[in-house]
Formats: C-alpha cells, structure tokens, sequence
C-alpha cells in the first residue's frame, strides 16, 4: 500500500513539474532523439535487396506461358502476390527444368526475396539449375560468394549494406543496433542521473528509452511478422507471406502474422510500465523505503 502511493505520489509531481531546460538543452534533447528516428527511417527504407514490386503483375502472364496444364483462375490472376507465391512455389518444388525457368524469370522481374529457395538449388545435381541459381543471386547481391550453399545462407541472414561507401555493414544486425543503443544510452543517462536529478538528463535518458522501445518492437515486427495468405494454383495448395503486395517468402519466411503483432504491442504497451515499476523499486532514498516498506 505505501509503494503504490509514493508511486502515484511520484507520477502526480512528475506530471506538475514545470520543465526547467534551456534552450539549447531543449534543441540538443530533440536532435539527439530525432536523430534516432531519422536514422532508423532512412535504414528501414534502404533494404539491399530487390524487391521486384513493380514487376509483380509479371508474374501470372509467365504462369500461363510456363504451365498451360494449369489454368489460373481468375481471382488468382488479378491478385498481386498469388502469382508471385507460385513463382517461388517452382523454384523451391519444380523440376530442374522448370524451377530453372522460374528462377530466370524471378531475376528478371528483381524478385529478390526468392532468395532462399534459390540458394537451396545451388546443391542441385542438376548443372544448368546451379548456374542458373548462382546467377540469380550474384545480381540479387551485387557479389559472387561462390558456389556453396552455407555461404549465400549467410548472406540472406544478413545482408552487407555500404554506408556512404565507406564502411560496410550487416543490414539487420544495423537494423536491432540503432534501438537496442538508444535503450542502452537512455538507461545509462538515466542511472547516472539518479542522484544528481537534473532535469536535462531525466528527459533526454527518458525519451531515449521510450523511442529505442518503440523502435525496437517496430524492428521486431518487420523482421518476425507478414500477413499469412493461402492459395491453390493447380494442384498446389501455396502458404505465403506478404506485406503491402510483396511476397516476403513462402510458410517459413516469417514467424506469425496477426497474432504475433498483437504479442508485440502488448509487449510495447506493457514494457514501460514494468520499467517504470522496477525504477521505482531501485535502491534509492524514498524508493528504496518504499519498496522496503511495501514487502513489510
């Protein structure tokens, strides 16, 4: 009972203290967390890798061509990703000749997130499918790794990315880096302030880890989440994932659709809260009493 109210009391006088920032505190506290931000946008938008979105409607044209014993309907044949999903259906499960055709033709269109089934083919017995393959993802990534499997597997987990040509870096480690510092740098501000209470660096420790939490379940979310779509092309009963019209791989290209976001706001909306509940709890004057007072 004490905890909780020196906890309101604490949230109360928190909410009526008048900032004391200067000017320049001000502007430095919104250049650094904007900062965050700006980066963390540019970073998102930059994905080495094709994408192929404006070639999508390719897809069913060459369906038809490549496989006449199997009609599309019409619902599959307007849909933007259907197609698409079938094209890595052959890739992944298409004889050699036809999974060679298919890969061609994903170079073609920049279908760059074919990616993984093509590495699979590298370790055909078939000579044409292996050339064809390794074609395909020297222009997906701009490099020849050669002709082994394990070492384009580690290029698709995290792809190189040059910043201003100067130093290159892996795209996703990058990607978790920039929230997971902004975290970091927030709560080492905030725990180095917690004696001295100076209003610059509660708000800018504070802000940091709020924007490096939201960021970070964002991260999460386009790294983990795809909407789940299913279709039938012939015989074939295709599981995909997409994402504004983009195929993002077949079942096994992302870890849950709807259900998972959901688990990732709850975990937005419920981590500040158990942060704030823990800072409260640290060893630390009228905290520290009473938390003891609390567990009394």
């Amino acid at each position: 009972m004490l905890l909780s109210s020196a906890f309101i009391r604490k949230l109360q006088h928190a909410r009526s203290a008048e900032p004391r920032l200067t000017k320049w505190q001000s502007a430095a506290v919104v250049l650094a967390v904007g900062g965050v931000l700006a980066l963390w946008l540019f970073w998102t938008a930059t994905w080495p890798i094709p994408r192929g979105r404006d070639n999508r409607n390719h897809a069913a044209p060459f369906l038809t061509a490549a496989f006449p014993d199997r009609p599309l309907t019409a619902d599959f044949a307007k849909s933007n990703t259907a197609p698409v999903a079938a094209v890595f259906h052959v890739i992944r499960r298409g004889r050699p000749d036809k999974a060679a055709k298919a890969i061609a033709f994903a170079g073609e269109q920049e279908f760059g997130f074919a990616s993984p089934y093509v590495i699979d083919r590298l370790e055909s017995r078939d000579p044409r499918l292996r050339t064809v393959s390794r074609r395909f993802l020297q222009k997906m990534s701009g490099v020849d790794l050669g002709p082994r499997a394990s070492d384009w597997k580690s290029w698709w987990r995290n792809p190189p990315r040059s910043i201003l040509g100067i130093v290159t870096v892996r795209y996703n480690s990058f990607h978790f880096a920039i929230p997971v510092t902004a975290l970091v740098v927030g709560a080492v501000v905030l725990t180095i302030n917690r004696r001295r209470q100076a209003d610059f660096a509660e708000r800018l420790g504070a802000l940091l880890l709020l924007v490096g939490w939201f960021l970070l379940i964002l991260t999460l979310g386009l790294h983990l989440v795809g909407g789940f779509e299913t279709c039938t092309w012939g015989e074939a009963q295709i599981a995909y994932y997409s994402d504004h019209g983009i195929v993002l791989g077949l079942e096994d290209a992302r870890s849950g659709g709807f259900g998972l976001w959901l688990l990732l706001v709850a975990a937005w909306l419920v981590g500040p809260f158990a942060a704030v509940l823990l800072w409260e709890c640290l060893p630390d004057s009228s905290a520290k009493d009473a938390c003891k007072s609390g567990r009394g």
